[in-house]
């Protein structure tokens, strides 16, 4: 016996009592006199013999629980096969667990048409992902965000060595030029007048040879 049993048996053991006493009090003199009256008086010869009534009222009870669980058990083993699956017919599984669970299955359940049509509409649907596929595909996003992530933390990386480069540059600049007694501004002044000077004597030599070349002198 199953531990799940035995506590079912123990919770409905005052159940059983009552319905015991139903069949030992009620049930079974009851039929015993139907059925002693038949064998006296009953003209039809075919329906008397020698029979002991016996109500199953507790037993009936106990075999339905059984029948139940083993029944879930059943379900679980049909769904846990793929091929017994496919192939089983839910629609009259689903009405056997009605009859057991003694419930009315009227209205419960959809046509065997509405089922067709049902398993119809189900099998035009894409199958599911399965779920190491989508696995995979969420590992390949979070790498490639991660990847990106890096990137950009290269490049802002590199920007700030850069940043940091010109600015020690700057710093070192000004150093050299505080040392020499010399500004910022008269070094860009100074640069300036170098520039017009080297500016002035390439145009006076550009024009020395234009006017050698004219007057053929030669270069």
């Amino acid at each position: 016996a199953q531990g799940m049993s035995l506590l079912m048996n123990g919770a409905n053991i005052v159940t059983r009592r009552a319905i015991k006493a139903l069949d030992d009090g009620i049930t079974t003199p009851f039929i015993t006199a139907m059925y002693s009256w038949n064998m006296l008086y009953n003209p039809d010869e075919s329906v008397k013999g020698d029979y002991n009534v016996q109500a199953k009222g507790s037993a009936a009870l106990m075999e339905r629980e059984q029948q139940a669980q083993m029944f879930f058990q059943f379900l679980q083993f049909v769904n846990s096969n793929p091929i017994l699956a496919k192939g089983a017919k839910w629609d009259k599984i689903a009405e056997e667990g009605a009859r057991l669970l003694r419930m009315n299955k009227a209205g419960l359940f959809a046509t065997p048409e509405e089922f067709k049509q049902i398993i119809d509409e189900m099998a035009k649907q894409p199958p599911p992902v399965a779920p190491q596929i989508e696995v995979a595909k969420i590992r390949a996003e979070v790498d490639k965000y991660v990847a990106d992530l890096n990137a950009q933390l290269e490049k802002g990386r590199q920007a700030l060595d850069k940043v940091l480069a010109d600015a020690k540059l700057a710093s070192d600049l000004q150093m050299h030029l505080s040392q020499q007694g010399m500004s910022l501004e008269e070094l860009k002044q100074s640069f300036g007048l170098a520039r017009m000077q080297e500016d002035n004597a390439n145009a006076r030599f550009n024009a020395e040879m234009a006017a050698k070349m004219g007057l053929g002198s030669g270069i």
